[in-house]
């Protein structure tokens, strides 16, 4: 058998002339691109494409190679920063993340006329930031879900999420509390998962960015090795199903996220007549 007839490619673009590689991400959003979006996205980052796409011509594969190679010239921070972009883009393009836009994009009208999935994530990117990051939530806990960071719990149904900014404030000091964190930053919104079976789940999900223990990393300053400290900020994802009464917890180890859904339930006890707080209630258990 002859391996090398079987086995892809699998090394980055390199574009003639480029200091880093580029990777495939990146190109791949180049072939899905039309020129106009293609000049948007490197305008807001500052980076004139537009000569050069005018210019590029001939036929797609050459119209390809000529942008890598002008993408290829970039810094490393700003080429990363690019990669970083590219390799969300090409996520969010899948099934899960078409879903997770459409389920938050504002202008819908805008988002649907985009040539391709590609250019839907980088349409929602450029224009409604907010709702691209919320997709990304979503896709995140989605992707995730019945997985080895994944728990569900069986919670009290039929109970409305509070907006109550203090509610909000409780839930946030307890995550602080669980994880030693000094900084926390909750959001809470309604959206809709779509089940294998057909038919729809009106969910709440909430997603917690809270700050990590301090870190440091090894980086070049004036050609010496300095050492930069950190405080990384991690994330997890919960969902609430009224209907069911089922609380999801996507969470790097169990106990967390046990804690998590439990917190979820009990910021306002004391107020379990009026209906309010996150949720009010009974103990969960394994679902």
């Amino acid at each position: 058998m002859n391996l090398h007839a079987v086995v892809p490619d699998l090394s980055p673009a390199v574009s003639a002339g480029s200091t880093l590689p580029v990777s495939p991400a990146i190109a791949k959003v180049v072939r899905h691109l039309s020129d106009s979006m293609l000049v948007a996205y490197f305008d807001g980052l500052g980076v004139q494409l537009g000569t050069l796409v005018s210019a590029s011509g001939g036929s797609a594969r050459a119209r390809t190679q000529k942008i890598l190679a002008e993408i290829g010239q970039l810094d490393d921070t700003l080429l990363g920063q690019v990669g970083t972009d590219a390799e969300r883009f090409v996520e969010m393009a899948d099934d899960l993340g078409q879903e997770a836009m459409q389920a938050v994009v504002i202008d819908r009208k805008g988002f649907v006329e985009q040539e391709s999935a590609i250019a839907c994530g980088i349409w929602l990117h450029l224009h409604e930031p907010d709702s691209f990051r919320r997709a990304m939530e979503i896709r995140h806990a989605d992707r995730y879900r019945l997985g080895r960071i994944w728990d569900g719990f069986v919670g009290p149904k039929k109970m409305t999420v509070s907006a109550d900014p203090e509610h909000r404030r409780e839930f946030g000091e307890r995550v602080k509390t669980w994880f030693r964190s000094s900084q926390v930053k909750v959001e809470i919104y309604e959206r809709i998962r779509h089940k294998d079976k057909g038919g729809k789940s009106r969910l709440v999900q909430v997603v917690v960015y809270r700050e990590g223990l301090p870190d440091s990393i090894l980086e070049f300053e004036n050609g010496d090795l300095a050492r930069r400290h950190l405080r990384p900020v991690h994330e997890f994802s919960l969902t609430y199903e009224a209907d069911t009464g089922i609380i999801e917890v996507i969470a790097q180890d169990r106990a967390s996220r046990e804690e998590m859904a439990r917190a979820f339930q009990t910021p306002c006890c004391a107020r379990r007549s009026s209906v309010r707080g996150f949720l009010c209630g009974s103990s969960i258990c394994d679902h």
